[in-house]
């Protein structure tokens, strides 16, 4: 995404997008919103460190299969990594694994809201 990218979402400017990237000016929390429901990660834009999401509450499968998907990569390519690196990889990937889980448990529950309850949940 660049500078025009951003200032359409958050609905300013791009002068006003460049004074925020300069530090000249600092973004309204309506601003921060309008990034975070796109997508963008805020903690990075705030702070420049990534959010790698929590890894709480995953389920040691997940967390196992996302190990073995970052070593699988690893192995593949045949490059060296350290472990912090390969930590990284295993944060990233579990999010994706952790969401596709997630999905096939759901096509396997029964629905646990009230049709009128789930229509209000899609209309938002």
């Amino acid at each position: 995404m660049n500078q025009t990218d951003f200032s359409a979402i958050g609905g300013v400017t791009k002068k006003t997008q460049l004074l925020y990237e300069s530090g000249e000016r600092f973004p309204s929390a309506d601003y921060l919103e309008a990034l975070f429901k796109s997508g963008v990660d805020i903690q990075f834009v705030i702070t420049g460190i990534q959010s790698g999401g929590s890894i709480v509450g995953a389920s040691t499968d997940a967390v196992r299969t996302a190990a073995r998907s970052a070593f699988e990569m690893v192995n593949a390519s045949k490059i060296k990594i350290n472990p912090d690196q390969f930590a990284q990889m295993v944060i990233t990937l579990l999010p994706e694994i952790s969401m596709a889980a997630s999905a096939s448990e759901d096509e396997q529950s029964p629905p646990t809201t009230s049709p009128s309850h789930a229509k209000k949940l899609k209309s938002n």
